[in-house]
This record gives structure tokens, C-alpha cells and sequence, in this order.
């Protein structure tokens, strides 16, 4: 593999900085779309996991989620405390409910998230293909 001739060409040829320079792009848009239900990105999976599978297992959802269980455990607090989620402790396991609350809030969620998923394909305006998305979920599992 021939020597990049300048630092900016090194990174545009590295996966890993690709992959970090589109995570951060992506990431401010949708702070900018749920910022209008008044919650970060990383608060949204949970609550359309829960939404579907309420009373999830904590770890599960951190495994689905590929987060580490302290991360999964801030986020889940910062739920509680905005009243979305309750805790519900069986022994050692931890199970995650929408509240009321919570539940009110999913039909938005789910009309932002598609508003986003749309503004991402008119930005790129040739959209995401179905083969990239799963081209890059097989190589995220194949890198865990």
C-alpha cells in the first residue's frame, strides 16, 4: 500500500476515521431533529426498543445497543429522572418500563425519527442503500 503524501489523505483512507468523521455528521443532525422532543440521540433506541419490548432486560438492551453496561446504566438514569422510564429490580436483574410519560412521547419519537431518516437521504440525495447498511452491520459484527 503506497505512503499517503499528506496527513488529510491518511485520514480520508482509513476506515476508522471515515466511519468517525460520518458518526459525528450523522450525530449532530439528529441532535438537531430530537432536540424538538427535547432528548439526546442516544436516549431514542431505548425508547423504541422499549416501545416494542417493554420490560426489557437491562443487559439485553445494552447488548442490542453495543454499549457498555456503565454507559447503559447513565443513559437509563437520565431516562428515569426524565420520568420516560422506571426501573423494576428482580434479584439482580434490572427490567426497563416506559412509563406513561414514556409512552406518550413514542409517537412523536417514531414521526422525528422518520423526519430524520429522511433529511439524512435528501442530504446524501442518493440515499442510503439497503447493501450499505448491511455491509456496515456485518462489519461492525464481524469487528466485535
Amino acid at each position: 500500500m503506497p505512503q499517503p503524501s499528506c496527513p488529510q489523505e491518511a485520514l480520508d483512507s482509513s476506515i476508522f476515521f471515515a466511519v468517525k468523521k460520518l458518526n459525528r455528521a450523522l450525530t449532530k443532525i439528529a441532535e438537531d431533529f430530537f432536540h424538538k422532543v427535547d432528548l439526546k440521540p442516544s436516549y431514542v433506541p431505548i425508547l423504541l426498543i422499549l416501545s416494542h419490548e417493554n420490560g426489557k432486560i437491562q443487559k439485553d438492551l445494552a447488548k442490542m445497543l453495543c454499549i457498555a453496561a456503565p454507559s447503559m446504566t447513565r443513559l437509563i438514569e437520565k431516562l428515569v429522572h426524565k420520568d420516560l422510564v422506571k426501573v423494576v429490580c428482580e434479584g439482580r436483574t434490572k427490567r426497563i418500563y416506559l412509563t406513561d410519560k414514556g409512552r406518550d412521547i413514542i409517537p412523536e419519537l417514531c414521526q422525528v425519527h422518520l423526519a430524520l431518516h429522511e433529511e439524512i437521504n435528501q442530504l446524501v440525495k442518493t440515499g442510503f442503500s439497503d447493501t450499505l447498511i448491511a455491509e456496515l452491520n456485518q462489519i461492525a459484527n464481524q469487528l466485535q
